[in-house]
C-alpha cells in the first residue's frame, strides 16, 4: 500500500529524465536535423513540439497508472484522480525540461545519459520517502531540493495518501513549477546556439 505507489512514481521520473535527454541530441547523431530545420524556424518550435509529444506519453502512462496498475494492485483511488493527474503533468513537464536542458546543453549523448542516471537514481532515498529530510544532511538536502520528484512526493503524499483537497499541495506544483521555468528557456537558448553553430558550419 505503501511502496509500490512511491517506486511507481520514482521509475516515471527516471524514464521521464532518461528518454528526454534523448530528444535533442539524436537529432544530430542520427543526422535528421535538416528535416527538422525545414519545419521549424526556432530551437523554441522544436523544443515545443517535442515536450507536447513526450507530454502525450507522459499522460498515456498516466492512464496506465491510475487505470489499469493501482487497480490490479488495489491502490486505485478515483477521488484522488484528478489532482493526482494535475501534480503528475507538472512532475513530467519538469522531468522533460530538464532531460532537454542536458540535451541542448551537451553534445555528448553518453555523458547526458550518465548524468541523468546518476541524478535520478537516488530519488527514492533522498526524497524522504523511506528515511525522513529532516534528519540527513544539510548537503542530502540539498540535493532533495534539485530533484523535482522530492517536491512531487510531498504533494502525493497531500493528495494521494492524506486524501486532502488540491490546494494543500499548491507550495508543491508552484516549486515544480519553478523547474519548468528554468530548464526549458535555458534549453531554448543553449539549442539555438547548437543550431546556429551547425548552420554555420553547414554553410561552410
Amino acid at each position: 500500500m505503501y511502496l509500490t505507489p512511491g517506486l511507481i512514481t520514482v521509475g516515471l521520473q527516471m524514464a521521464l529524465i532518461v528518454a528526454s535527454v534523448l530528444i535533442l541530441n539524436l537529432e544530430f547523431k542520427k543526422e535528421t536535423i535538416d528535416s527538422l530545420l525545414k519545419i521549424s524556424a526556432s530551437s523554441s518550435q522544436i523544443i515545443t513540439g517535442k515536450l507536447l509529444a513526450h507530454l502525450c506519453i507522459a499522460w498515456l502512462l498516466f492512464i496506465l497508472i491510475s487505470f489499469v496498475v493501482f487497480p490490479v494492485f488495489d491502490l486505485g483511488k478515483p477521488e484522488t484522480d484528478f489532482s493526482f493527474f494535475i501534480l503528475y503533468t507538472l512532475l513530467a513537464l519538469s522531468c522533460i525540461g530538464i532531460g532537454m536542458m542536458l540535451s541542448a546543453i551537451s553534445d555528448n549523448l553518453l555523458f547526458v545519459v550518465d548524468v541523468a542516471l546518476f541524478f535520478t537514481s537516488p530519488a527514492f532515498v533522498f526524497s524522504g520517502f523511506t528515511f525522513p529530510r529532516w534528519a540527513m544532511p544539510w548537503y542530502d538536502q540539498l540535493y532533495a531540493d534539485i530533484m523535482p520528484y522530492t517536491h512531487f512526493l510531498d504533494g502525493f503524499i497531500k493528495l494521494y495518501f492524506m486524501e486532502l483537497p488540491i490546494g494543500y499541495a499548491i507550495p508543491e506544483m508552484v516549486r515544480l513549477l519553478v523547474f519548468t521555468g528554468i530548464t526549458f528557456p535555458v534549453a531554448i537558448i543553449f539549442f539555438q546556439r547548437k543550431i546556429n553553430r551547425y548552420l554555420k558550419n553547414h554553410r561552410a
